[in-house]
């Protein structure tokens, strides 16, 4: 084994780090303002709801304590609030 498990580094100062990712997060805010620049509703609205589903969505996926993603476990509760009595604990 040539690279023990996570003990790997990219001989790389903070600084050569910075300038490798620039034109990569350039690109990135590129294609997010060009939408707006260009006064593209549907890919605006696509832009938007994109941002802000993943905003939601990523505190509701995450992986709490146990076993269970939050997700489930708001899903289960609405389940025992809303469905039939057979389906409850």
């Amino acid at each position: 084994m040539l690279c023990p498990s996570f003990t790997c580094r990219i001989p790389l100062p903070t600084w050569g780090c910075v300038l490798m990712l620039l034109p990569a997060t350039i690109l990135l805010l590129y294609v997010l303002v060009l939408p707006f620049i260009q006064l593209s509703w549907p890919t605006m609205l696509a832009t938007v709801g994109a941002i802000l589903l993943g905003s939601i969505m990523y505190p509701m996926l995450q992986v709490r304590t146990g076993n269970d993603a939050s997700l489930l476990v708001l899903l289960r509760a609405l389940v025992r609030a809303t469905g039939p009595a057979s389906w409850r604990d």
